[in-house]
């Protein structure tokens, strides 16, 4: 399965290349980080400075983002990034098989 996911990537490279098309690159847009601090903002606007902890799933632009928007509104609270143990992508930087759908990478999901 780890070829299938080096495939998909090369085809989306070679794609992006197209005239006309433009790559979002989810798991590599720094202009996310800036978009998702939308929603920290939102989250302190609506739980205010009760807001003891921010959970999310991989989504590591997301995590920066609202983690920027929280600490800047001078919130304390925790920030913690969860994965699947068979794909430790944040803490070990290799993806494995998981059943996570939408998750990076999803080479090895089993469905």
């Amino acid at each position: 399965m780890p070829e299938l996911y080096q495939q998909r990537k090369r085809r989306r490279g070679r794609a992006a290349q197209q005239p006309g098309t433009f790559y979002t690159d989810q798991f590599h847009n720094a202009d996310a980080i800036r978009a998702y601090m939308g929603i920290g903002t939102e989250l302190v606007e609506q739980a205010g400075t009760g807001l003891a902890a921010f959970l999310r799933g991989w989504a590591r632009r997301m995590i920066a983002g609202v983690s920027r928007a929280l600490k800047a509104a001078g919130l304390q609270g925790a920030i913690v990034a969860l994965e699947p143990a068979t794909s430790p992508v944040l803490t070990t930087g290799k993806g494995g098989p998981h059943r996570v759908d939408g998750s990076p990478p999803d080479s090895g999901r089993r469905t």
